[in-house]
């Protein structure tokens, strides 16, 4: 019966031991931080919301201010046309060209 066994030695290079450790990559007083810092930033954007829209509140609620913008647009309007065509009338008559013929272009 002593034949059928086998007796086996292993030998190691490096009798070094590798230990592996687990630590926490984000310790609680950093998660607390960045938390806080999001939400601090979260609630600076919705100030700056908060403030966008009682100023569009404003300017619509304040009649005067679309009123005058309204007549300003108009008048400017009106201004130009009036320019273009007296731009429009020096350069026919200069070049003897006739309105009607001005007309039909």
């Amino acid at each position: 019966m002593r034949d059928n066994f086998i007796q086996l030695a292993v030998h190691f290079e490096d009798q070094a031991l590798t230990t592996y450790e687990d630590r926490e990559a984000l310790t609680l007083a950093n998660m607390i931080g960045s938390i806080g810092g999001s939400l601090n930033l979260w609630a600076g954007i919705s100030f700056l919301t908060i403030l966008e829209l009682l100023e569009l509140f404003y300017r619509l609620a304040s009649p005067s201010r679309k009123k005058s913008n309204t007549k300003d647009l108009s008048s400017n309007t009106e201004l130009r046309a009036q320019k273009q065509s007296a731009e429009i009338q020096a350069i026919t008559e200069s070049n003897g060209w006739s309105s009607a013929y001005m007309a039909r272009l």
